[in-house]
């Protein structure tokens, strides 16, 4: 239904007011099962992050993020998408640095920040003349195998995925998914092998 649908999107939400981030730090405090205390805010050029410990439990750490919006402007972005516009950066520096502390930063907030994923590597890859800057996080993502009948163990499917995220000299940055490799491998006795050949 198109409420549910409703229900289901995602979105993201920016300021460079500390005031207006630390009201919606605190609406969603409100509408958490158990309230949560605010006990550290800190800012960064990228973002504004606001602390809370759960009355519940003392030693658990909430993290509130909100992204400024002189750092990076999401409009356009699909934030379900592996592929497409991804932002538009407006660091003091578009560095391969800087690129790289927001792909990674992005990985978060992604599916592959699960246990059926790890990352392999992140590297600035090669740029072009219309995308100056390029950055890479390569990982494995594991498809297991149905369980056999008999008890036997199938071959689970292993991915490697390269999700590249690319900057132009304006700081328009796009990224896109690749899976250049597959292959099957199985877990048995405490050893891994690859299944054929």
């Amino acid at each position: 239904t198109a409420a549910g649908a409703a229900a289901n999107l995602r979105f993201e939400l920016c300021t460079d007011d500390l005031a207006v981030a630390t009201n919606w730090s605190e609406t969603k405090a409100l509408t958490m099962p158990t309230y949560a205390d605010l006990v550290e805010v800190s800012g960064s050029t990228r973002t504004f992050e606001l602390v809370r410990v759960p009355r519940n439990d003392v030693t658990a750490r909430i993290r509130h993020r909100v992204f400024k919006c002189t750092y990076l402007d999401r409009t356009g972005t699909d934030l379900d998408a592996a592929n497409g516009p991804a932002g538009h950066l407006s660091a003091p520096q578009v560095d391969a640095a800087e690129l790289r502390n927001l792909s990674e930063y992005l990985w978060q907030f992604t599916a592959f920040n699960n246990a059926d994923h790890v990352v392999l590597a992140s590297i600035a890859g090669a740029g072009t003349a219309s995308t100056a800057l390029v950055h890479q996080i390569e990982m494995a993502k594991l498809i297991r195998a149905a369980p056999a009948a008999g008890g036997a163990t199938d071959c689970d499917r292993i991915e490697v995925l390269r999700w590249t995220h690319s900057a132009d000299p304006t700081g328009t940055v796009v990224r896109s998914l690749a899976a250049p490799l597959e292959f099957l491998a199985r877990r048995e006795n405490g050893r891994v092998t690859l299944c054929g050949g």
